[in-house]
């Protein structure tokens, strides 16, 4: 293996301090969520893996070499470790036995490569300065690597679009910025992986290899910057999950009542008249935990009917309309008291951020609060 030059070392050598450093941060917190502490294990193996190239280099004659092989298949498991932040970041889910199946890629790529992985000094030393072997297991090993890494990669994309739409519907408060930064993970990890593959097929061509790296170490620049920033930026809360007790034994009556997901125009007019009478009169709508689920609980309905209902005949999900309420609270307020904040009326409104509150609020009545509140001003004065 060629010499790696000083300026990649350096690279490397930063990569593996940020790695270290924001491992720690994120699983030794005491009040972190097991999402964190996912990406923090994920970061710690970023750290170790870039411990190899500097064996290469430093560790040839010391013991070092025999460590070497359990730290370059670490890459194996990086798809199946992000997969589990991002299901583990949407539900509260707990781990089941099942779960070690993640580790496939990982256990399976160890045992190709276990004539490596305990063989003499000698037999190490030869394979780290000569990869190109004729041996079938080093490309076979490579294939399953960045096969998994892909479909990790899909699997976590599809999860990830699913889980935002599934919000966007259910939650009184959606953040797309949770979701931006899932997808901005799941970017870099593409431009990585894609990297280092055309690496690989252009006899390991350094540079590019090391702009993947150098990507890696960027990323977990960002992840440290943004916890440091705001801690919790890697607890996502869309409590989206069912009921956490089970469900009652349902009647054959009721069965084939939920089995008919269409209702005639009557029946989801009068559950819409219902939802509004309790967002409206109750005030429902400034609870910023508020989702469909609760709210089908109070009108007395399914999750599903309650959503075809607002679907339906208001036209809008329930996000939307649980919005349009904030809004036209808000409005009714700056109409008729000048001297009310509009941060204060933000959060009364169950906004939970003043950024999420101009937006939809620009969307909805095209002006921002204090144009808004200018003109009304204006016009209350003529």
């Amino acid at each position: 293996m060629p010499d790696i030059p000083i300026l990649i070392q350096y690279i490397l050598a930063i990569g593996i301090f940020q790695g270290l450093l924001i491992s720690y941060l994120l699983i030794a917190h005491p009040h972190t969520s097991i999402a964190s502490r996912i990406l923090g294990v994920w970061c710690l193996l970023f750290a170790l893996s870039f411990t190899s190239p500097m064996i290469y280099t430093h560790g040839l004659n010391t013991p070092l070499v025999y460590i070497f092989g359990w730290l370059d298949f670490f890459p194996a498991i990086y798809g199946a470790i992000l997969y589990l932040y991002c299901r583990q970041s949407f539900s509260k889910q707990r781990f089941k036995k099942l779960d070690i199946l993640h580790a496939s890629a990982f256990i399976l790529m160890l045992a190709l490569n276990y004539e490596i992985l305990f063989a003499s000094y000698d037999t190490r030393m030869a394979y780290i300065t000569n990869h190109q072997t004729q041996s079938i297991i080093h490309p076979l090993s490579q294939y399953l690597l960045y096969a998994q890494a892909y479909i990790y990669m899909m699997l976590a994309t599809r999860l990830t679009l699913k889980n935002q739409k599934r919000a966007q519907a259910e939650l009184a408060n959606f953040h797309p910025k949770t979701f931006s930064w899932i997808k901005t993970l799941l970017l870099f990890n593409v431009i990585i992986w894609s990297l280092k593959l055309i690496a690989y097929f252009n006899d390991y061509w350094m540079s590019v290899s090391f702009i993947a790296d150098t990507l890696i170490v960027m990323l977990i620049y960002v992840i440290g910057l943004a916890q440091w920033k705001n801690p919790g930026i890697f607890q996502v809360k869309l409590e989206i999950d069912e009921p956490e007790h089970p469900p009652k034994q349902k009647t054959e009556s009721n069965k084939t009542q939920e089995s008919n997901f269409q209702l005639d125009h009557d029946t989801r007019a009068s559950i819409l008249s219902a939802a509004k009478n309790i967002l409206i009169n109750e005030q429902r709508f400034k609870d910023k935990d508020l989702n469909l689920q609760t709210l089908a609980q109070l009108v007395g309905v399914s999750q599903h009917h309650l959503s075809e209902s607002i679907n339906q005949n208001a036209g809008c999900n329930f996000y939307q309309l649980i919005n349009q309420h904030r809004v036209d609270f808000v409005c009714e307020q700056l109409k008729n008291n000048h001297d009310l904040k509009v941060i204060d009326l933000c959060f009364e409104a169950g906004f939970s951020s003043k950024s999420t509150f101009n937006s939809v609020f620009k969307k909805y009545t095209q002006l921002t609060p204090s144009q808004f509140r200018s003109i009304n001003k204006g016009a209350s004065s003529e």
